[in-house]
């Protein structure tokens, strides 16, 4: 309320909109919490703030906006962390659009920079378990297990 008093008002902070977003977020207001964030983007469009409008537009529902941003996203980032998050995003979007060929792209990317990131191989036995290649599934299982032991996912599927 008091951020849009002081815009109302003629102050308008380098962070104003992306607090806004963060605060509609928190209240459960995803569509109002994109507005915010691309309001942010359209004042300065940085690779975090392209990242939390996709997941803005992830908690909205709109899944083609979200894609859109995190490939962006991915394209402009020189941030390692950035990318890996983004990516894990879109596998997961693929995933449910059962577009599984564009969700193992984006795994093995993942895998590609960080060959340590359990959750990427872990995903990837859930790509290959829903094409009903258990070998395959098993094989992921195992080599996100060797990374963490304790990985929950691969510990279920795997043991099951």
């Amino acid at each position: 309320r008091y951020l849009e008093r002081s815009i109302a008002n003629g102050y308008l902070g380098e962070d104003t909109y992306e607090y806004l977003g963060l605060a509609q977020s928190s209240l459960g207001r995803y569509f109002r919490s994109a507005e915010f964030f691309q309001k942010a983007v359209d004042q300065e469009p940085t690779d975090m703030r392209y990242l939390a409008l996709a997941q803005a537009h992830i908690n909205a529902g709109n899944i083609v906006d979200a894609e859109a941003f995190l490939v962006r996203t991915v394209d402009q980032t020189e941030d390692s962390i950035i990318e890996q998050r983004s990516r894990y995003l879109l596998g997961g979007i693929y995933t449910d659009l059962n577009e599984n060929t564009k969700a193992e792209d984006q795994y093995r990317a993942i895998i590609e920079t960080n060959p340590r990131a359990a959750d990427a191989f872990y995903y990837l036995g859930e790509i290959f378990a829903g094409l009903d290649k258990p070998i395959e599934a098993r094989a992921y299982w195992r080599e996100a297990l060797s990374i963490d032991p304790n990985h929950y996912g691969a510990r279920l599927r795997y043991y099951k």
